[in-house]
């Protein structure tokens, strides 16, 4: 028997550790810990789809090349100094696939097609030319569907985008990441509308005594979030000083402004995040370490998978003598679902982390739903 109704959705467990959240935010100083799976609820890339981003522009550019003769490539010399010249195919491609219609795309006269990138409408005089380049391209788009990507993704993801930034002008890779992550154009810019998700995190901020907010995801709309509710924080990163009286937002992982502006170093691939596990004396595993070492922390929308984050808790672990606390979805109720996720649960608490496993929900526009209701419960 549940002692909340409201959260029978729950294991007795994770049931239990809510309770022990509960108890620890009202009584405790806490830091909060957001990935791209927070970042998710406001439409932004998951961190698998940011990498198919990245990974299907990169080789849409080499295809492309390879096609016209450009650039000295072939499928057997990959580009050196690539120009990324157009993003956003991705997500078209996708749009196609869940509309059932890959093939007739190119058999429909331009007139009749809708296309849209994101949830911006392309102009007639775009579709034409998009359509009419793409029936000339046909031999590329199918070089380029599921089983390739599928492959692709299989591999050690830093590996892949270590490879892929490597071939790449340093301000395109830039400008690639920016793409992937905000798919934002001149003539559609990104827009944040705040998420159910994004609303009970502030409210959780402004409620309880939270010290800081670490984002792993390279975003700053939480914070923009925060700002229209009239919470004041301040954005931290590549080292930047404290300058004001507001609590940070930390970066630990390089930081994309949502309105520009602002580069920094972006932790993504393979020697980023060797960078990062040699060098212990960076900023950004100093913030890490006092907050772990300090504060009760609520994990947000992370795998909790990243080897360098774990190396870190574990060397936090003894130094804290209050539990940090992770919501993660569950994998479902077949028995090697639930046996890894209560292997990875074991795994969590020999690192200091009480796991809270909530149910994903059919509701596609919020299959996350449970999460904000336990979220909900804290107060």
């Amino acid at each position: 028997m549940y002692p909340d109704e409201s959260i029978s959705f729950l294991d007795l467990q994770s049931c239990s550790n809510l309770y022990s959240l509960k108890k620890t935010i009202k009584e405790k100083t806490c830091s909060i810990v957001l990935g791209a799976g927070a970042s998710a609820s406001v439409g932004l890339p998951t961190w698998n789809c940011f990498l198919k981003r990245i990974c299907y522009t990169f080789f849409y550019h080499w295809v492309f090349d390879v096609y016209y003769k450009k650039n000295n490539c072939s499928y057997d010399t990959p580009p050196k100094n690539m120009a990324v010249a157009f993003a956003g195919f991705y997500d078209f491609y996708l749009h196609e696939k869940e509309a059932n219609d890959i093939d007739s795309i190119f058999i429909e006269t331009p007139e009749n097609v809708e296309i849209y990138i994101g949830d911006k409408k392309l102009s007639k005089e775009k579709v034409v030319d998009f359509i009419t380049r793409n029936r000339e391209q046909k031999e590329l788009i199918e070089l380029l569907q599921d089983d390739f990507m599928e492959k692709i993704m299989s591999r050690d993801s830093l590996l892949i985008a270590q490879m892929i930034k490597n071939r790449i002008r340093p301000k395109d890779w830039d400008y690639l990441l920016r793409k992937s992550l905000y798919n934002s154009f001149e003539d559609n810019p990104y827009q944040l509308r705040i998420s159910p998700l994004y609303s009970s995190l502030c409210k959780l901020i402004a409620t309880f005594k939270i010290n800081c907010v670490i984002n792993y995801n390279y975003d700053d709309t939480f914070y923009h979030s925060l700002k229209r509710l009239g919470i004041r924080f301040q954005n931290i990163y590549d080292g930047k000083e404290l300058n004001t009286g507001y609590p940070p937002i930390y970066y630990p992982h390089g930081y994309i402004p949502m309105c520009g502006g602002v580069k920094t170093k972006i932790v993504l691939s393979e020697q980023d995040y060797q960078r990062q596990g040699l060098q212990m004396d960076l900023w950004a595993n100093n913030i890490q370490i006092r907050t772990y070492c300090s504060y009760p922390t609520v994990f947000i929308g992370l795998s909790l998978i990243d080897a360098n984050m774990r190396r870190l808790l574990n060397q936090c672990r003894n130094s804290l003598r209050k539990y940090h606390y992770a919501f993660l979805p569950g994998s479902g109720d077949a028995p090697t679902a639930r046996m890894m996720d209560s292997l990875h649960n074991a795994d969590l608490y020999r690192l200091g982390i009480k796991v809270i496993r909530y149910p994903i929900t059919d509701n596609k526009d919020n299959p996350h739903e449970h999460l904000i209701h336990a979220i909900d419960f804290l107060f």
